[in-house]
């Protein structure tokens, strides 16, 4: 049962940021038919925003909606400036923490509205795992080494196991041979 029953009819109150922040909040809590209505309608008012495309696709994933969220995800990926990312820092305190966030899930969370503006390598970086995601859930194994090749580190847990099961899709089988 929907927590906000009464979503579709907030469409055209509060700001876009104040309804945003309660979307990432509801999706936070499970709410996801609730934060999809009101990202779907954030969507309608900015269909370019790079969070709301994420956050979509996290309801759309939620549902079981693969194809779907891999096209937000996409058109997510589409609006961030790829070549504008500044190297890692080599700093041994950072180069740590990076392996410790790879091997958590944190980006099966919602992303924050300012994100891309403030963090654009970490959004870059959730876009990408959600990505690899999608493309395993759909079977398409033939675009994870690329998407691969676009994450910074490769200790990330979901593409390691992405690349796993794509190995073993690709083994000759004794029946094969």
């Amino acid at each position: 049962m929907a927590l906000l029953g009464s979503v579709p009819k907030m469409e055209a109150s509060g700001s876009f940021s104040s309804r945003f922040e309660l979307g990432c909040r509801l999706l936070e809590r499970g709410a996801h038919a609730d934060a999809y209505l009101l990202f779907s309608a954030l969507h309608t008012e900015r269909n370019h925003h790079l969070a709301v495309l994420y956050n979509l696709a996290l309801c759309h994933i939620a549902a079981g909606e693969w194809e779907s969220a891999l096209r937000l995800l996409e058109r997510a990926m589409a609006q961030l400036r790829i070549n504008t990312m500044a190297p890692s820092p080599k700093d041994p305190t950072y180069q740590a923490l990076v392996k410790r966030q790879a091997a958590g899930r944190g980006y099966l969370f919602p992303l924050p509205e300012s994100a891309p503006l403030l963090a654009p390598e970490y959004t870059r970086e959730c876009v990408l795992r959600l990505m690899v995601d999608a493309c395993a859930a759909c079977s398409l194994w033939e675009r994870i080494p690329a998407l691969a090749k676009q994450l910074p580190h490769k200790e990330y847990v979901n593409l390691q196991s992405a690349l796993k099961l794509m190995e073993q899709r690709n083994k000759p089988t004794d029946e094969d041979t």
